[in-house]
């Protein structure tokens, strides 16, 4: 019979700090194996950090590198002629870029509900080599109706990706080390771009009768992607316990070193009680803010299939305009990996750091409304700075698992937040209006007064959140007054965050 392995924790007022990487590093955690108990020290504790961090998120960063690369296929063959050439006509572009988040949409409850029953290190690869493949088909498309069916079908593989990486990050780092974590993997869509235009500039070159230009990205880009699905069988690991590049001790720490996550590592069985909480607001607000947000946040990344037509407006050819494209990748690398760091050193400034990262979008898009296209330089500038939402979206992402506990909480408030995902990511496309070639002022425009919405709804999350940790703290102080202790729950009950009113969020 194998090793059971619990859990002490010792839930002390520390664990609701908002400290940097390390914080409460002091702390000796208690692993208690078949009944004898073991102490994980400092350094033992950072030497596993050090180990997950040089194995698993490699394997993320790659995944998630081809991914958007995959996703971005259709906004770089545009450039090559893509519409000419299916002979697309009214809206048909707009609703090709819609129907990949249709297809996410559709696969997103089934996907996430497959990722509790499934072994991750199984079905991730076979959706990667899947996605993959429906990526080299799309090559061989001539109409709408054929770019229609890939795109959705490409949609619905690619679904499973970023829930199973919200996972996975809440399975391996703490609270405090996460945002930065997801930060790093989430970064690879500005390396996607960059990659992706260097990529499109030689494989967009090559000469073949019988294959349009942009064929050779979508063949060369599928392909790829199916080599690295088949590669994901043999190096993703299961699970922290069962992690093949640790020793069996090492597994016990990785376990154990999450201890004051207060996420609960309960079965798996679905409570409707917990999943109440999410969808009603007066219970707890959580749901309704950040599904509203993402939505927000959302319906300006609904912009990204078009930037390249924006750019070639300026006056460049299809190749310089491709190239154009490395700037992009490297600036939202930058948004990316510096809000993530902010969000992790900052006491206290998340949600500030969400908000900050959403001004350079914003006068991005006002240079693309305001200037005329002959102000080539400022135009570029501006184009550059409108990826800088998308820091707030990566530190965004993590609240639903750092601010929740619970298991069907956490798994409903994801799902929650991914159904705002792909519904915002549908609405974006539509507000660009092929009349308005190039300026799109209606699409800016309604970009912009989302930029605004996200900081409104930012701010009234926050004020939640603090009113929430001020309360909880008065509470206790009472009933120390009063002689009396609250509860202390372990870590494998399952209690929501609302239950457990030793919870504290995360700002």
């Amino acid at each position: 019979m194998a090793p059971t392995t619990t859990i002490d924790h010792d839930y002390s007022p520390d664990s609701k700090s908002d400290g940097g990487e390390g914080a409460g590093s002091k702390e000796v955690a208690t692993v208690v194996v078949e009944g004898v108990e073991v102490d994980i020290d400092v350094q033992e504790e950072e030497a596993v950090l050090r180990r997950i961090d040089r194995f698993i998120l490699p394997v993320m960063c790659v995944t998630f590198w081809l991914q958007y690369i995959d996703k971005s296929a259709l906004a770089y063959a545009s450039v090559f002629g893509l519409s000419k050439d299916l002979g697309l006509k009214g809206s048909q572009y707009s609703t090709l870029g819609s129907l990949f988040y249709i297809g996410y949409l559709v696969a997103e409850y089934p996907s996430s509900y497959l990722l509790q029953k499934l072994p991750i290190n199984r079905y991730v690869p076979t959706m990667v080599v899947l996605w993959g493949m429906v990526l080299a088909v799309t090559s061989h498309g001539r109409n709408f109706t054929d770019f229609a069916l890939c795109r959705t079908f490409l949609g619905v593989c690619e679904a499973v990706i970023t829930p199973a990486f919200l996972m996975i990050t809440g399975a391996y780092w703490k609270r405090e080390e996460q945002p930065f974590r997801a930060g790093v993997w989430y970064s690879m869509n500005g390396l996607g771009s960059l990659c992706g235009s260097l990529i499109t500039y030689g494989v967009g070159q090559i000469k073949y009768k019988d294959y349009y230009a942009w064929s050779w990205i979508f063949l060369f880009s599928g392909c790829l992607t199916v080599l690295w699905g088949l590669i994901l069988f043999f190096v993703m690991p299961i699970s922290p316990s069962k992690a093949w590049f640790l020793t069996p001790r090492q597994r016990e720490v990785a376990v154990g070193r999450i201890r004051n996550n207060m996420t609960s590592l309960a079965g798996k069985q679905f409570k409707w009680s917990q999943a109440k909480e999410v969808f009603n607001p007066f219970i707890d607000p959580q749901g309704l803010l950040l599904f509203l947000w993402v939505v927000a946040n959302e319906v300006v990344n609904g912009s990204a299939i078009f930037i390249k037509l924006v750019t070639q407006s300026y006056g460049f050819g299809t190749l310089n305009t491709i190239l154009l494209g490395v700037p992009t990748g490297v600036m939202q690398m930058i948004f990316i990996l510096s809000g993530t760091y902010l969000a992790r050193k900052l006491k206290g400034g998340r949600i500030y750091t969400q908000m900050a990262y959403l001004c350079p979008s914003a006068l991005g898009i006002i240079l693309q409304i305001a200037l005329p296209r002959s102000q080539k330089g400022a135009l570029l500038f501006g184009n550059y700075l409108i990826g800088s939402y998308v820091a707030s979206l990566v530190i965004g992402f993590s609240l639903p698992t750092v601010n929740s506990a619970g298991y069907t909480k956490r798994l409903t408030l994801t799902g929650t937040v991914f159904l705002g995902y792909c519904v915002g990511n549908i609405i974006g496309p539509q507000a660009f209006f092929t009349g308005e070639v190039p300026l799109y002022k209606t699409g800016f425009s309604v970009c912009l007064a989302m930029l605004c919405a996200q900081c409104l709804l930012l701010g009234i999350l926050r004020v939640y959140y603090v009113r929430e940790n001020k309360r909880r703290d008065r509470l206790m102080a009472e009933m120390e007054a009063r002689g009396e202790e609250m509860p202390v729950y372990d870590t494998y009950a399952d209690v929501t965050d609302i239950e457990n009113l030793r919870f504290r969020y995360l700002l």
